[in-house]
Parts: C-alpha cells; sequence; structure tokens
C-alpha cells in the first residue's frame, strides 16, 4: 500500500479568467486530499481536510479506515517521523520512507537508512498515478463551498473511480490479479 496527499482547489475558474479580471488566486489549494491507495492503484482509504494540513497529520485516519490491513506501507519523504514508523511497527506493518538527510536520531529511521529498499520504495509511484489519473477523469477542483458536500462530492468520485477500476479488471481491460476485490 502507499500513502500520499495532493491538494484539490475550490473552483474551476480559468486561470486567463482570473488575469483579465486582475485578481489573484488567493484560494490556492484548499482542500488537503490523502489517499491511501494498494499496490495495483485502487483507493482503499482517504480523508478529505478543509485546509492544508501536514501529510503526516492522515496517517492514523487512514489506516483505521482501510477494509484492508496492509504489510507494507510505502511514504514520500514528508511522512519520515520516528513516531509514524514506531505507530506502523506496533501496528505489525513495515513503513518504508526515505530518511531525512538530517535524521539523526531514532531506532526505527536509523535501521530503515540502513537497509533501505529502494527497488520496493520505487512502486510508491502507483500512488502518484492514482492522483494523476483522479484529476484527469474528475478535475482537480471541488465544486461544493462547504466542506461536507465537499466530503461527499470527493468520496462519490473516489467510489466510481474504484467502480471503473473494478470494471476494467473484469472486461479484461487491467492485468488479471486475484487479490484486486480485496
Amino acid at each position: 500500500m502507499a500513502i500520499d496527499g495532493t491538494g484539490l482547489s475550490k473552483t474551476n475558474v480559468s486561470e486567463h479568467y482570473i488575469k483579465r479580471i486582475n485578481g489573484d488566486d488567493r484560494e490556492g489549494k484548499a482542500y488537503h486530499f490523502s489517499v491511501m491507495s494498494d499496490i495495483f492503484g485502487k483507493i482503499v482509504s482517504l480523508k478529505l481536510r478543509k485546509r492544508y494540513r501536514h501529510d503526516s497529520k492522515d496517517v492514523k485516519v487512514l489506516l483505521r479506515n482501510s477494509y484492508v490491513k496492509p504489510k507494507v506501507i510505502l511514504m514520500d519523504r514528508g511522512y519520515d517521523a520516528e513516531w509514524i514508523h514506531e505507530f506502523f511497527e506496533f501496528k505489525g506493518i513495515h513503513s518504508i520512507a526515505p530518511v531525512r538527510v538530517n535524521a539523526k536520531r531514532g531506532f526505527y529511521r536509523k535501521k530503515l537508512k540502513k537497509n533501505f529498499p529502494k527497488k520496493l520504495y520505487n512502486k510508491r509511484s502507483i500512488i502518484e498515478s492514482v492522483f494523476h489519473a483522479f484529476k484527469q477523469k474528475y478535475g482537480s477542483s471541488v465544486s461544493s463551498k462547504k466542506i461536507a458536500s465537499a466530503r461527499s462530492e470527493v468520496y462519490c468520485k473516489a467510489i466510481l473511480y474504484n467502480l471503473f477500476f473494478i470494471l476494467g479488471y473484469v472486461l479484461g481491460h487491467t492485468q488479471k490479479n486475484s487479490n484486486i476485490f480485496n
């Protein structure tokens, strides 16, 4: 499994329109979207926040809401914190995140830095592919103004994303794998 986060903007106003009215894009990335996906690209768990928060804030929620217990979690450098590695070790999950250059302390971080599985970590690009496909299909913006309706909108988009993923499997358009329905 892999964990990562991205931003979703509030409206779908074009940059040309903003420039034409002499406005500035103050909204920016209004919602923070964190996702846990399996190694095949199916969304397993997600969290939408009203404002940007650090990616590491959603780790426990993503794991708790996941319907599958992973054996390995792949994360980017933003998730390199001793408490995250300790949390996953306590749950019996092997966590892989590149250790920051200036990291001096931490039992699990030192252990990971010594034996970093580069080949396994390269599979983390699948979560980036999930974000790319999600934003290509459903756009990188959310049309809802309130957080409750924005969550409903994004969660429905995620359900549709997974349905298309499963439909592609059933029709034979994706790689055959017996674990796809777990």
